[in-house]
Parts: structure tokens; sequence; C-alpha cells
């Protein structure tokens, strides 16, 4: 099976593992050791809801502009993703509700979103896509019954109830008393957050993130989304701290309510993270129930990304481990995950019709990179680049363009690495991207 990166070449997993140079480690390729030190057997319990099966979805066209996403085209990704991977194809809030074992609608769900960083947050066209479905479940679910929580600001990220068009809840959890309840990690008794302590489900929505947080924490997925679940800080902290993150994933508490594991692949970092702009744009979304087979494959991407950039692959040992005894939360064996890939294709929207500056690809890139402006009749159009500081370093066009797409090339190889900002101007409309180039 193939992963396809958006602006990297296509290589089978066991390429790219070769190419990277960790093809032996276990954490990574588990069944690359005898089959007792790997992973639980076969006929393990696991701890999750369909273990090993996940569905990918990309679109090439769901990112445009300056770190936007295309709210339809991105809600056009969820609902494929839920009806492929529940085979209900009637409708994608049904196939919705049938993850939630004797949903009515007096039920509470929540969300964990990861938006620490606001430059590259769970974005909130996939949230908005998500919540869209929610409340078509069962012929009408309360808006009022769904909470985002998190420990950092919502409308930084873009998150509001009139985003949403739903009256959605939003909590800002910064403080964890001791209100009773609590999650055993790594030793101690940990107070959680009171939102999924009330919630009947939980939906993790984590992002394609690297992380700077050492060994046990080289990138920041589905489990460490949940370091703003249980206190983080304090003497009861458990920031980048890998045991107690894995108690916390196999935790009753955790194993009777996450329902779904939703991740933001539509932007993503790869070196660096979590905080700074982003430096890819893969533009697919995950979804899967089992946290470790849905973490395994964002690592596979990322490290795919920092290859094709220059930088070594690095190992994700709690992945390797949350698939061991004790825990036994899912499979991290790609050989016996059921991974399910779709390509969606363009459709004409009002929006896609209209003047709209796509993001060049590949971004980040070495040299040249492509970048299309999309224009609804025959125009003026004027694309040029500039730098940091804003002075021009490239005027790409000025001239009469046709309607549709036009194609322009940019040669950066006399440039400096950095991010560089392309405007398109047309007589009634002007857009922006920001394109990276790495040496």
């Amino acid at each position: 099976m193939n992963i396809r990166i958006s602006g990297l070449s296509t290589k089978s997993r066991r390429e790219f593992l070769r190419s990277a140079g960790i093809a032996a480690a276990a954490v990574l390729v588990p069944r690359m050791l005898p089959a007792a030190r790997i992973f639980a057997p076969a006929a393990a319990a696991y701890k999750y809801p369909n273990p090993g099966k996940i569905v990918i979805v990309h679109h090439p066209h769901a990112v445009i502009g300056a770190n936007n996403a295309d709210a339809a085209i991105v809600q056009r990704m969820f609902d494929q993703a839920v009806m492929q991977f529940t085979g209900i194809t009637s409708s994608p809030a049904d196939a919705l509700a049938s993850l939630f074992p004797a949903l009515t609608t007096a039920k509470r769900i929540a969300i964990k979103p990861n938006i620490y960083n606001a430059s590259v947050p769970a974005r909130k066209e996939l949230a908005k896509a998500l919540v869209t479905r929610l409340v078509q479940m069962l012929g009408g679910f309360p808006a009022a019954n769904i909470t985002f929580y998190e420990r950092h600001s919502f409308a930084s990220a873009g998150y509001t109830a009139a985003y949403f068009g739903q009256a959605v809840n939003f909590v800002t959890d910064t403080a964890f008393p001791d209100l009773g309840y609590t999650m055993h990690c790594d030793g101690k008794d940990r107070p959680y957050s009171r939102t999924l302590h009330d919630a009947d489900y939980l939906i993790n929505m984590p992002v394609l993130k690297s992380c700077a947080c050492g060994v046990n924490f080289p990138v920041t997925l589905a489990f460490k989304n949940h370091m703003g679940t249980v206190n983080p800080a304090g003497s009861l902290g458990i920031h980048a701290n890998k045991t107690a993150v894995l108690d916390i994933m196999a935790d009753p508490v955790m194993t009777a309510k996450q329902r779904i594991v939703l991740t933001d692949c539509l932007f993503a970092m790869y070196n660096g993270g979590p905080s700074g702009l982003p430096q890819a744009t893969p533009q697919r979304i995950m979804l899967s129930q089992d946290p470790v087979t849905s973490d395994y494959q964002g690592m596979l991407m990322i490290n795919e990304l920092r290859v094709a950039n220059g930088y070594a692959a690095v190992s994700v040992p709690y992945i390797g481990e949350a698939a061991l005894p004790p825990y036994d939360i899912g499979i991290a064996d790609p050989a016996r995950m059921n991974v399910i890939t779709s390509s969606l294709v363009s459709v004409q929207t009002p929006q896609a019709a209209a003047f709209r500056l796509e993001q060049n690809h590949p971004n980040p890139f070495a040299t040249e990179t492509e970048i299309v402006v999309h224009c609804a009749e025959a125009t003026r159009l004027r694309v040029e680049v500039a730098d940091a500081s804003g002075r021009m370093v490239a005027l790409l066009l000025d001239a009469a363009a046709g309607a549709g797409a036009t194609r322009l090339r940019w040669d950066a190889s006399r440039c400096a690495s950095g991010v560089y900002t392309c405007r398109a101007t047309s007589r009634t409309a002007a857009q922006e991207i920001r394109m990276t180039l790495l040496r």
C-alpha cells in the first residue's frame, strides 16, 4: 500500500522506512522483531473498537490562500471518511451516529481539539464539518450537548458559534481542581477535565505536527493531545510524561468514551514544532477509532516529509509501547492495519469558479514551485513574490489573463531560505499565500 503526500514522491512504506534508515527500529516497525516481543497476541481484547482500521482522505484543492482551507471541500472529505469507515453510505450523519453506542438526544459529546498553535490548529473548517453532521444525527442532535474543551484560546483558531452556525459550547480548561474524579497515571491520581467527566462520548482532534519535546514525544498527535485533558501543570503535571500519557489513553474513562480520532492533516509541521507557521500541505484528514494506528500513520506522514526535506526520520517510542502489554490499546503493526485511502476529485463550486490563488506546490520547496491562479473571467492579473520584509523579489506576471487557471512557476534558485509571500491581484480581487523555501 502506498502513502501519498502533497509535493512528495510516492513510495511504499517499506521503501520509505529503508530510506529513512529506521527499518530495524522496533518502535516504528514492530513486525521486524520476534512476534512474542512485538505486540499482544491477535486474540488480545484491544481497548478501542475497530483496531487497526483507518480511513485517509485526500483532496488536491482542500488548502487555499494563506493558511486557509476550503470549507466545502473539507466537508466532502469528512463525509467520505465517516461513510467509508462505517460502510454506511446513505447519510454521513447516520454513519457518524453509528460510532456512538446507545446514542440518544440526551447524551453529551466532548471534543478535544489541539489549538495550541493558532497558525496550525485543528482547522475550524474540519471542526465545522464535524459539528454540521453531529447536529444532524438522530434527526436533530442538540448543539447544546456538544462541548469543545482545550487549554488555549478558541477565538484565536476561529472557533466561534457564529462560524459553526450552531450554539455549541466552548470551555477553556486552564485549571484542574480535584472534584472527586481522577485518572491514575504514572503512579498518581490526577484530576482531569470536567467537560470529559460530564460527557458520554469523546472525539479526539489532533493535528499533524512535530514536537520538540525530546525522545518521548517527537510528534504531537492523538496521545499527546490528551496532555490537555489531564492536569498539565503543577505537582501533578504530566507534560512530556510518556508513561502518564500511555496510562491516560488506556484508562477506563478514556476507553469508554473516546469514539473517534479525527486527525487534521490539511496543514503540517515536520520540524521544530509545535509552534511556528505551517511547513507543508498534505491536504488530508484521517479518521479512526484506534489511536495507536492513527498516530502510526501520522508518524509516517511526518517522517516522509522530514526525509524529503533533508531531516532524519524520528523514532516514536510510545506508539510501539501502546500496542504491547500492559496497555494493548491498539495496533502498531502496519501489516495488520486496514488502511482505506481515498482521493477525491474537484467539483465546480461557486468558490472554485471565483478568483482564487491556490497554495503553491510543492510547499516547502528547494528550487522551483508552481503557482496557480483561477479567474472567473478574463482580467488583468498581477502576481508577485515578496520576502519577509515586504520587498518584491519576483514579478511573475503583469498582463491580461483569460478565464480559468493561469499556471506560473517561480525559480527561487537565487533566493535565500525563508518564508515568502505570493500576492495575486485582479481588477476586483486580491489574495495572498505564504511559501516556504528550504535549501
